[in-house]
């Protein structure tokens, strides 16, 4: 595909995009009604569609087109000299009404005051692995976005909350750091090393919907009361 097929089909994914944010159609319904790299608009099978929309939405909010192909690669990118991008997609949600204030400040998730019974807001936000082998470690050497999204819903209605990317150099070199199969990367390391994605629309913005949470969310004890812990 050459840049101008792409432009048009990134173009095209767009308008789909900002016609369903004006009109607060739930952004699954316009999974069949986009491009992807592999097909056009009601060409991809419904359980296709549905196995790979942690893959399509995001790639059009960030003017992509997802691969169907299952090969590693969450989307492509072609460049106007008409070289090719590849792009691995994470998403990780935030329930805001799960999220309380700690006592000396700070905004946590989970019910318990130990280490191991709460997280700080920052920390339970990460992109996922499952590592094997070396050879899989590599092939994680491509530009990588995490798309923060709030299952709640309570600030950012319908959307994302933000998208923020690395470098495949950055994440090989983070998830080198272990060896466990299960690995991760915090958002709050795509905040200090990354930066932040260039989306087809605005995004409240992590530090926004953090600031937003700080004024609304409750004492943990409080919380605790109203959501019948205590």
């Amino acid at each position: 595909m050459d840049y101008q097929e792409f432009k048009r089909r990134v173009d095209y994914n767009t308008n789909v995009l900002q016609n369903a944010l004006t009109d607060n159609i739930p952004l699954t319904m316009i999974a069949s009604e986009v491009y992807t790299w592999n097909n056009a608009p009601g060409e991809t099978n419904f359980s296709i569609l549905m196995r790979n929309m942690h893959d399509i939405i995001p790639s059009v909010f960030l003017g992509a087109l997802a691969s169907l192909d299952n090969n590693g690669i969450d989307a492509y990118i072609v460049q106007p000299d008409n070289t090719l991008e590849e792009l691995e997609i994470k998403t990780s949600e935030v329930a805001s009404k799960r999220v309380w204030r700690g006592a000396r400040g700070g905004l946590y998730t989970g019910i318990g005051q130990g280490k191991t019974q709460k997280a700080a807001l920052t920390s339970g936000l990460q992109a996922s692995y499952t590592l094997h082998t070396w050879e899989n470690l590599q092939s994680k050497n491509m530009r990588t976005v995490l798309m923060v999204v709030d299952t709640d819903e309570m600030l950012v209605k319908n959307s994302y909350i933000d998208a923020w990317e690395l470098t495949g150099d950055a994440v090989v070199e983070y998830l080198g750091r272990s060896n466990v199969k299960q690995r991760t990367i915090k958002l709050g390391s795509f905040m200090m090393q990354g930066r932040q994605s260039e989306t087809v629309v605005p995004l409240m913005g992590f530090e926004k919907f953090r600031d937003q949470l700080e004024r609304h969310a409750p004492f943990r004890d409080t919380w605790l009361i109203e959501n019948g812990y205590l």
